[in-house]
């Protein structure tokens, strides 16, 4: 790369990474083969929790004798009183690091917080403070401002506000902020036109930056990691991100655990399937209704409850449904372990029984459910359908799958949907939705699947609710 020589560059390392290390020398020997005077890198910085400090304090140490400078970026400081964080600062203090920056980790943080925080430092730092802000609830560059205001010299910001998941403060507007209050001139049309022709359409095409979601897990302090895998996992729509989030905000989740969201994977996928429910009994020879979440089921429902008490078919409702009379539906069905502990109050509420892999759960769930009605119909997950009487195997663990199969091992005259709009174009659920309903049409060819509201789903055919 073509860099100018009076840009500084700075590289980052992780705490994690740098733990139960016997040898520090040959780390940095192997990361930093050079002294700094030979090396085109400038700055290292040390991303650290307050758990890691000593572990990390020695790092500098040998950094700069190779004269590099270094920075320490204290993560999650919400997370730790004003007493540790004045502990942290003195052990920083008699250190070789020549910068402090602390991070809002969560994009949570508020303009008295941030005051206090660089309050907190320079009662033991003399040295230069910087800030790292996350832009979860728009606060990014007002924080970083404010914590500039009170004495800090080092704040970050990205172009753009390019980041992982909601994004940092944009450095077009820092730039703009900052020349103000230095009442200084700045040229902003080179800057602009990167924008334009680079990162503008990056930003449409990896979706970085704040949203709803994101405002979200900063105000229940959450870390926004959980809502960035759920926005590109077609596992979860909107209801799951939101479900997840309420799951969530009533426990310690300022810190990110790919067990949580991947737990239906280990419950499910290469596991012997457990259930103690036959659906043939209930549902063979009847036809099924399943009824979706899609905006169609809302913009018919009138029409959607006269079908059910004309025709009655077995309705079958994914989640927990919010339209319909209680007394219209036959059974619940759900199967994401995350959204059934977000919803367990809700489906303890419910009068009609739940469908799920009752034997399958965690003791949490089932401890969370046990007074509820239960159909235990189990759940394997094995890239394909098959149906047997107390579980079933299906491609994957989406509760439209299992609802499918269901209907499938119940033995059902025909199966119709309604609420099943389909997304928007070019969203890759619906590519997996379609192959659902492409791979259980081969599995049972002589079982008809038919939408009664309209869909975008090619795979699926569909007739008016108005006409049946």
């Amino acid at each position: 790369l073509k860099i100018p020589d009076k840009l500084s560059i700075a590289t980052m390392l992780n705490s994690s990474e740098l733990v139960n290390i016997d040898d520090k020398d040959a780390i940095i020997n192997k990361l930093f083969p050079r002294p700094a005077h030979m090396s085109r890198v400038d700055i290292v910085r040390i991303a650290c929790s307050y758990s890691h400090l000593d572990t990390v304090i020695p790092y500098a140490e040998l950094l700069s004798n190779l004269g590099y400078k270094t920075c320490i970026n204290l993560m999650q400081v919400l997370n730790i009183s004003r007493e540790e964080l004045s502990e942290a600062t003195a052990k920083i203090q008699k250190s070789c690091f020549n910068v402090l920056y602390f991070a809002d980790t969560r994009g949570s943080m508020n303009a008295q917080e941030t005051k206090n925080i660089v309050s907190t430092i320079r009662e033991s730092w003399d040295k230069p403070i910087g800030i790292h802000t996350h832009d979860n609830m728009g606060n990014a560059l007002s924080n970083a401002l404010c914590a500039f205001e009170h004495g800090a010299t080092w704040l970050d910001s990205t172009v753009t506000g390019m980041g992982r998941g909601p994004g940092n403060a944009r450095t077009e507007e820092l730039a703009i902020e900052i020349s103000d209050y230095l009442n200084q001139e700045i040229d902003l049309i080179p800057l602009m036109t990167i924008i334009s022709k680079f990162f503008a359409p990056l930003k449409v095409k990896h979706g970085w930056g704040t949203n709803t979601y994101y405002y979200l897990s900063g105000k229940h302090k959450i870390h926004p990691t959980f809502v960035q895998e759920m926005l590109s996992d077609v596992r979860f729509d909107d209801e799951d991100i939101l479900a997840v989030i309420n799951s969530l905000k009533g426990q310690d989740a300022s810190r990110y655990s790919r067990n949580v969201l991947d737990l239906e994977r280990d419950l499910y996928k290469d596991k012997k399937p457990l259930g103690h429910w036959n659906p043939s009994p209930v549902i063979e020879g009847q036809e099924v209704l399943i009824l979706g979440t899609g905006p169609g089921i809302a913009r018919h429902n009138e029409a959607i409850e006269n079908y059910i008490r004309k025709k009655s078919p077995f309705v079958l409702t994914l989640n927990t449904g919010k339209l319909f009379d209680q007394g219209l539906i036959d059974a619940y069905i759900a199967c994401h372990p995350v959204r059934l502990l977000a919803d367990a109050d809700l489906h303890l509420q419910k009068k009609s029984p739940l469908i799920t892999p009752y034997s399958m759960l965690t003791d949490t769930l089932r401890l969370k459910l046990s007074e509820k009605t239960i159909f235990d119909f189990g759940l394997e997950v094995s890239g394909e359908f098959k149906f047997y009487e107390t579980y079933c195997t299906c491609p994957n663990s989406l509760v439209l799958s299992y609802a499918l199969a269901v209907a499938g091992a119940g033995s059902a005259s025909s199966i119709i949907l309604a609420g099943f709009d389909g997304y928007n174009s070019g969203d890759p659920r619906n590519d997996e939705v379609e192959q659902i309903f492409s791979l259980f049409s081969k599995v049972k060819p002589n079982l008809t699947v038919i939408s009664i509201t309209p869909t975008l789903y090619k795979n699926l055919d569909s007739c008016s609710i108005y006409g049946v």
